[in-house]
């Protein structure tokens, strides 16, 4: 079972790599665009280091998770078009590549799901809420504080990713992808320092995305989107004293998890029970 569920994952990669070489012009877009994806994989990796060493799962799993993001950003830059043409940008996805990377993600959701692997249900969750964040039915990009709160979610998923992942690879050597693997990674402890740092990933992620709209704060404007910033300006605060409160709260959440990494200097309980 679990050489067919890796075969399957990479005919899709394989599907999907071959569909982008013939849409040249929106794989190098979407590429340019993956960058935004970076904090939620580093948010993965410091999941998984909590826990052991990192793993040949860690990888794999980061690597759907980048996927994840990447139809999230197509999804985003699809039903962005009111606000890129405000501010003179030219580049328009369309609705075939958005329903493609929806196919493949869901074909990638559904084979984890169906083997039981958590990792599987915690990207369907990035997934779903990619739809609310984006999509007109709903629109939480318009809207202050959902925008920043599923900017929180999706980093909290992208840790528990890591940890998760940790779990199915050391808990009792089942392959990453089977019921057994899971059901063992559902009744292994968690100690405080896990479930503490997962919170200060939902809080961190949801500060740190307040720095990603300064560039779009024009468009925003224009269209009525409420962010922290054009929530500011309309009350008309200086553009400096934004500036430097953002980046101080920034600063701050980005520098946390390298000062736990020189305070931490053994693996949590957890890990140990796991590795040693």
């Amino acid at each position: 079972v679990y050489k067919r569920q890796v075969l399957t994952l990479l005919q899709v990669t394989v599907a999907l790599v071959l569909w982008l070489r013939f849409e040249s012009g929106f794989a190098k877009h979407l590429v340019k665009r993956l960058l935004h994806a970076a904090p939620f994989v580093g948010m993965t990796c410091v999941g998984a280091s909590l826990v052991g060493p990192l793993s040949v799962n860690v990888a794999i799993y980061a690597g759907g998770l980048a996927l994840l993001f990447a139809v999230a950003l197509t999804q985003n830059d699809h039903h962005d078009r009111t606000e890129d043409a405000a501010v003179g940008r030219r580049f328009v996805v369309g609705e075939s590549q958005v329903a493609m990377m929806n196919v493949t993600a869901a074909w990638v959701c559904l084979v984890l799901c169906i083997a039981g692997s958590i990792v599987g249900f915690l990207l369907t969750v990035v997934w779903i809420v990619s739809f609310l964040y984006s999509y007109p039915f709903y629109r939480a990009k318009r809207y202050f504080p959902s925008n920043l709160k599923i900017e929180g979610v999706w980093g909290l998923c992208a840790f528990l990713v890591g940890v998760v992942a940790q779990l199915e690879h050391f808990g009792g050597g089942q392959p990453s992808w089977s019921l057994n693997g899971a059901a063992q990674v559902l009744k292994l402890p968690l100690d405080w320092t896990i479930v503490i740092a997962a919170l200060l990933a939902f809080g961190g992620h949801t500060v740190v995305a307040v720095a990603k709209d300064w560039k779009d704060v024009e468009g925003d404007l224009q269209v009525g989107n409420q962010t922290v910033f054009t929530l500011a300006l309309r009350r008309g605060w200086d553009v400096r004293r934004i500036r430097r409160l953002t980046t101080g709260a920034v600063g701050a959440c980005l520098a946390l998890p390298w000062l736990s990494l020189i305070h931490i200097s053994e693996p949590t309980e957890t890990g140990r029970n796991l590795v040693c």
